[in-house]
């Protein structure tokens, strides 16, 4: 009697252990082609229009919306693990897309979703800095909070003190009405753009890039001076004004 009970229990082991398996395999299938679909996305964005890529990553979120939740917690370790990363970089491209054609809002939650988890850490200092730039000067009223505007860019500059950190600062200071340190914050970011070298071999080495990028970067310099005199007139920065 014991031998056919042997072999029942057997079996069962060999059922949850191939089920399980089963189950492994899977998610690694499904993270596989999360991963892949994400790719047709970016594509999308870079080779064909911001419109498509907005529509392509909001039928990849209705598709993989049961797997695209970060956990509360994730140890820094364990952030560039395949399924992790996969997750964030989804609700990074998301931010980006949403955010390069105007909805802004949209942008922001997908952006405090990886705050959330991240704050303060390096890898995400540019999640950082486009969070405070819509929380400081979205269109919509809805999407701005001074407070978190200072915050956020605050411990950007902390992160990395750059140009990009800076006009952040200095629009946040904006929105809360501190004009005169929104102006004397935007004439510090206008100088380090002035000292920031061309370093891209591929433009140094071409005449007619090198003589473009100079060109852009008279004109940018040129609307971050423009930004300097609003603020010394009181005038808030707003991100579709320029």
């Amino acid at each position: 009697m014991q031998k056919p009970m042997l072999t029942v229990i057997a079996a069962i082991i060999v059922v949850i252990f191939s089920s399980s398996s089963y189950s492994q395999d899977q998610k690694n299938d499904d993270t596989i082609m999360m991963s892949f679909e994400l790719k047709v996305c970016k594509s999308d964005y870079k080779f064909n229009s911001i419109q498509k890529a907005y529509n392509c990553i909001m039928k990849y979120k209705e598709k993989y919306k049961g797997h695209l939740t970060l956990p509360k917690e994730i140890d820094p370790v364990a952030i560039e693990s395949i399924p992790h990363m996969t997750k964030i970089q989804a609700l990074i491209f998301e931010a980006k897309v949403a955010y390069a054609i105007g909805k802004y809002c949209q942008a922001s939650q997908a952006m405090k979703q990886l705050l959330d988890r991240f704050y303060g850490i390096g890898l995400f200092h540019v999640v950082h800095v486009d969070y405070a730039n819509i929380c400081a000067a979205s269109p919509d009223p809805q999407c701005r909070n001074g407070d978190l505007a200072v915050k956020f860019a605050k411990k950007a500059v902390e992160m990395k003190k750059d140009a990009k950190g800076l006009l952040a600062l200095a629009a946040a200071y904006a929105e809360s009405g501190d004009f005169a340190k929104a102006a004397t914050v935007q004439k510090q970011a206008i100088k380090i753009y002035e000292e920031q070298p061309i370093d891209d071999p591929l433009i140094i080495i071409d005449r007619n890039k090198y003589a473009n990028e100079l060109v852009r970067k008279l004109f940018v310099k040129s609307k971050m001076k423009e930004i300097a005199d609003q603020y010394s007139k009181h005038i808030p920065f707003r991100l579709d004004k320029y």
